[in-house]
């Protein structure tokens, strides 16, 4: 795919156009990293120490501006010699046709030092050594772990082709046609697990395989006249998966309540992994002027949803699902529907209103049937009446508002607006939620050298009644369960789904002293507080902090620097409880969270431009030497607070904490009026604390065999010398 795209730009480019101005810029070079670092590298693919090329270039061909011709390209590539390249090709005729070809790859490395003992990382089927010994289900019982674990790498890859056409082919009349390829390879990370309930459950973390290829397309007519704009669109989106299924040999041993085979070395898992799928929607959309002064906008959508991916089976083991599958495919089908009506009006001089109404639409068709699933391939199937039934999800919302500004004298305006939401869910805890948002701000610029913002708003939630056990209630076999029946604690609430109000306040000031010299502050503040004294979320709150000034003393130097910090908190409560109802009723099994988490971050940059670099350029114009320095310093502080009954036993997290400096230098010499040589340099560290994985190895968790990757830290300085022409 990469040859292609690259081939089609660089034969748009060398079409040959009379009357034309070809300009262009190449830089050329070399980069240095002094030491391996992955994660320094995660989105460029900078991770081997050693020399790297340098490559960019921009070209672009445009009509001398009396000769009347109208054709013009343009050819951009940058990062060419690293993974994270990208190539922009334009050719078109001025006001009548547009071709683009793009074509960019994005690496994405997540870590490299974790540990597996499964062969076959990176296929469908993953096996452990012959020399595995399980004596148990425990971590503990795998004697020849350490001796077994393999190297790996976590890391994805991502390369995305679009093709974009426009056509003006008569009065009015546009053509617009996309077609986009998007590859993703490499690996993820899941968990597999063998067991049927929360007692007798073993887990593996898995390197699942990554294979995916989307294709999207787009396709449009609009019609635009002086006070109409009418259009019409089909989108399509088409996702492919070339693995199927993952399977892994269960690396845990016998288990008393695992049925036989289960363990090692006999019993193995499956996964189904990401279905393939496709979407597509027709659409209708246009605008119109009514009067001078208002303008009516319209857009109305009809999609579909499919999914039809093979069932796998039951269970790997087919001696443990002696009852089919009620049918070979989900047969998905969700149908989405979207309404959008805009009016922009200004009644009057002074007052500029805006009104809307939405209205989308889920509609899950996707049939419903009894499954009898075999848990965890390590348990019998479960009898008809102990079956399950598949939830078709489905939502419905809509939302009505105004938006308005009026202007006050003295270059004052006044926002203010209003929103109604609503949203119906289908088998959910809460069919009904109705927001209020409120809304309003103040903008001055009375004074000369100082402008001043401040934006409130106020959202209310309102809930129909919580009835916890629905869900359960809607997948099982009607009459097979007690309708008092529960998983979740009878007084635990979604926070998404519980009575809420929230508030936001955001006041920003500037100030300019002197012509050179710009002053900021910002603060924000917000609060969500969930009004029922019940378990789950109670109130989370953020403060926000911001500082900015610049300083130009002179045309040739620049100076700014800011600061920001964040302040998030939360609070939760619940109780911990199993199906013995005393549990269920006692106090002294609650237990709280409370969590704050801090983020700092602040910087500097100096620029100096035109400077004397001390000899003369090769054509005798005028020398100088641009330098540019900045510096970047962000931390981030977690702590998690725990309190707990005196039932059970509890004790505070340990903190998180993360910090993440930044220093670069460049520097650019002028030889000529077409000619300069660049030098950068740039050190970045990384370092981070994380209680989930510092200390953590494959087998610290008896139940869990885990990856064992450290939370992760680095060092790298970078270095380049280029050399730039312009033509």
């Amino acid at each position: 795919m990469k040859r292609w795209l690259l081939a089609g730009g660089f034969a748009l480019v060398g079409v040959a156009y009379g009357d034309s101005i070809v300009e262009g810029e190449v830089e050329l070079g070399v980069g240095y990293l002094d030491e391996s670092s992955f994660r320094y590298g995660k989105y460029s693919g900078l991770v081997d120490d050693g020399l790297e090329v340098i490559a960019n270039v921009a070209f672009s061909s445009r009509p001398v501006w009396d000769s009347g011709a109208t054709r013009y390209w343009r050819l951009q590539g940058e990062r060419l010699g690293f993974d994270s390249r990208r190539v922009d090709v334009e050719a078109g005729d001025q006001g009548s046709q547009r071709l683009r070809l793009s074509f960019q790859e994005t690496p994405r490395n997540l870590f490299e030092d974790g540990q597996t003992p499964f062969l076959g990382t990176g296929g469908q089927r993953l096996t452990l050594p012959a020399g595995w010994e399980a004596t148990a289900a425990s971590t503990a019982a795998m004697t020849t772990l350490d001796e077994n674990l393999l190297d790996f790498s976590q890391r994805q890859r991502r390369r995305d082709a679009n093709l974009d056409y426009r056509l003006h082919f008569a009065d009015g009349w546009r053509l617009d046609a996309s077609m986009r390829r998007q590859i993703r390879d490499g690996r993820s990370e899941m968990a597999g697990t063998i067991g049927t309930n929360g007692g007798n459950s073993r887990a593996a973390l898995l390197p699942a395989p990554v294979d995916y290829e989307t294709d999207t397309f787009d396709l449009s007519v609009v019609r635009e006249g002086q006070r109409h704009l009418l259009g019409m669109a089909w989108h399509g989106s088409f996702f492919r998966n070339s693995d199927r299924e993952l399977s892994w040999q269960n690396p845990f041993g016998p288990q008393p309540q695992w049925q036989p085979g289960a363990a090692f070395p006999d019993g193995f898992g499956q996964l189904a992994l990401l279905p393939d799928n496709d979407f597509q929607q027709l659409r209708v959309f246009g605008q119109l002027s009514l009067t001078p002064t208002t303008r009516a906008s319209l857009d109305l959508a009809r999609g579909r949803m499919r999914q039809d991916q093979r069932f796998l089976p039951y269970s790997v083991d087919a001696e443990l699902a002696p009852t089919a599958l009620p049918r070979a495919d989900l047969n998905g089908k969700v149908d989405t529907t979207l309404a959008h009506l805009r009016l922009n009006s200004r009644p009057l001089p002074r007052l500029n209103l805006t009104g809307r109404v939405r209205y989308e639409d889920r509609d899950n068709k996707t049939p419903q049937d009894v499954f009898l699933p075999v848990s965890g391939d390590a348990g019998l199937q479960v009898a008809p009446e102990n079956g399950r039934i598949n939830r078709p999800y489905g939502l419905t919302r809509s939302e009505i508002g105004f938006d308005g500004a009026y202007r006050l004298p003295q270059r004052t305006r006044l926002n203010f607006g209003y929103e109604h939401r609503l949203r119906k869910r289908d088998f959910s805890e809460v069919n009904t939620a109705r927001e209020h948002v409120f809304r309003g701000g103040l903008r001055t610029q009375r004074f000369q050298a100082v402008s001043l913002g401040l934006d409130a708003s106020h959202e209310r939630r309102n809930t129909s009644r919580y009835v916890g056990n629905r869900p359960l209630l809607a997948t099982r076999v009607p009459g097979s369960v007690d309708p008092e029946a529960f998983e979740n604690h009878p007084n635990l609430r979604r926070y998404y789904l519980a009575d809420r109000d929230r508030d936001r306040i955001q006041l920003r000031a500037d100030v300019h002293p002197a012509d050179n010299w710009h002053l900021g502050a910002a603060f924000a503040w917000s609060r969500d507080d969930y009004r029922e004294d019940l378990f789950g979320l109670d109130e989370s709150r953020l403060r926000s902090w911001m500082l900015d000034a610049g300083y130009v003393p002179t045309e040739k130097v620049r100076v700014s620097a800011f600061y920001h910090h964040d302040r998030y908190a939360s609070s939760q409560r619940a109780r911990s409880f199993t199906a013995a109802p005393p549990t269920v009723n006692d106090p002294d099994r609650d237990w709280s969270v409370d969590t704050r988490d801090t983020h700092e971050t602040w910087g500097l940059s100096l620029d100096l431009d035109g400077l004397d670099a001390g000899f003369a350029t090769t054509d005798g114009s005028s020398r100088s030497l641009d330098l540019r320095l900045d510096y970047t310093d962000s931390r981030s502080r977690g702590q998690i607070g725990v309190e707990a009954g005196p039932a059970l036993a509890a004790a505070d997290l340990p903190n998180l904490s993360t910090r993440f400096q930044v220093v670069s230098l460049t520097a650019t010499q002028r030889l000529s009026e077409v000619a300069r040589i660049r030098f950068a340099f740039e050190h970045e560290r990384y370092r981070s604390r994380d209680f989930a994985l510092d200390g953590v190895g494959p087998a610290s968790v008896a139940q869990v065999l885990l990856f064992g990757e450290a939370s992760p830290r680095y060092r790298a300085n970078w270095v380049t010398l280029s050399y730039l022409h312009r033509f």
